[in-house]
C-alpha cells in the first residue's frame, strides 16, 4: 500500500521492520523442512548463494517422496537462476524421476524432462539434453492438446540446437 501511495518513509519503515523480524528468525532452530526451504528461499532472495545452496542441501537431505520431488525441483531451478546448469539438470532430472515414480508419464513429468533437456543444453551437455528431449517428447506425443503440440514443437528445437552443439 506505502509503495502504490508512493509513501517512501513508511515502505522503508516496513522493509526495515520486515528485515529486522527475519534476522530474529534465522536465530531460532530449524530442523522441518518447511523451515529449511524458508531459508533457503530468504537466502537466495538475498544473493547468498552459498547459504542458499547450504540449506537446500539440507532440506533434500531429510525431504522424502512428493516432499522430496518438490526440494528437487526447486533447487533445479535456483541452480538454473544463478547459471549453474550442470547441477539444475542434475536435481531437474531427479525431481522428473521421482515424479515419473509417483504419477506416472504425466505432463508435468514431460514439463520436468523438458526443462532437463534445456538445463542439459546450457550446461553444454547436449547427448544428454537430446536424450531428456525425447523422453520429454515421448511423454508429450499422447496428450492431443494444444500445450501439448507447442511443448512437443519446444522439445524439437530443442533437440535441433543440441544436435548443432554436437556437430
Amino acid at each position: 500500500m506505502y509503495e502504490n501511495l508512493g509513501d517512501i518513509p513508511n515502505l522503508s519503515r516496513i522493509m526495515a521492520l520486515m528485515e529486522e523480524h527475519n534476522q530474529y528468525e534465522l536465530t531460532l532452530p530449524c530442523e522441518e523442512l518447511k523451515c529449511m526451504k524458508e531459508r533457503a528461499q530468504y537466502y537466495a532472495s538475498k544473493s547468498d548463494n552459498a547459504k542458499a545452496k547450504e540449506w537446500y542441501l539440507k532440506a533434500t537431505a531429510i525431504a522424502e517422496g512428493e516432499e522430496r520431488m518438490q526440494v528437487d525441483e526447486e533447487y533445479g531451478t535456483f541452480l538454473a537462476t544463478i547459471g549453474e546448469y550442470t547441477s539444475a539438470a542434475e536435481y531437474t532430472h531427479m525431481a522428473a524421476n521421482l515424479k515419473k515414480d509417483a504419477e506416472g508419464e504425466t505432463e508435468a513429468y514431460a514439463t520436468l524432462m523438458y526443462k532437463t533437456g534445456m538445463y542439459s543444453y546450457f550446461g553444454k551437455q547436449y547427448q544428454q539434453a537430446v536424450d531428456c528431449y525425447e523422453q520429454a517428447l515421448e511423454s508429450f506425443q499422447h496428450r492431443h492438446t494444444r500445450t501439448a503440440r507447442a511443448n512437443r514443437a519446444k522439445c524439437l528445437k530443442g533437440m535441433g540446437n543440441s544436435y548443432s552443439g554436437l556437430k
